[in-house]
């Protein structure tokens, strides 16, 4: 079972989540182009990268990517876990 605590400490805010969700459902990396980003994206995901650590940045192939982390798909998993528990799915 993940530990609930992770969540606290990050403050994972909502949009994170969306992010964090997004990132799950394309495998958990995309193709990352930092100049098409509006300002207040390019600081939530810099945070998120050097922050909470929750997806890196990386390059391949003269591209740019963001992946999750181990720490990203735990918090993505305690989130998961947090809305079953909250409709009642689990006990």
């Amino acid at each position: 079972m993940a530990d609930i605590g992770l969540l606290v400490p990050l403050r994972v805010t909502s949009v994170e989540v969306k992010m964090l969700e997004f990132l799950s459902s394309r495998g958990g990396e995309v193709s990352w182009d930092w100049s098409r980003c509006r300002d207040d994206v390019r600081a939530m995901m810099r945070g998120m990268i050097d922050d909470k650590q929750l997806v890196s940045e990386v390059q391949r192939d003269g591209r740019g990517y963001v992946r999750l982390t181990d720490r990203g798909r735990s918090a993505l998993s305690q989130v998961e876990e947090q809305v079953r528990r909250a409709r009642g799915v689990l006990t």
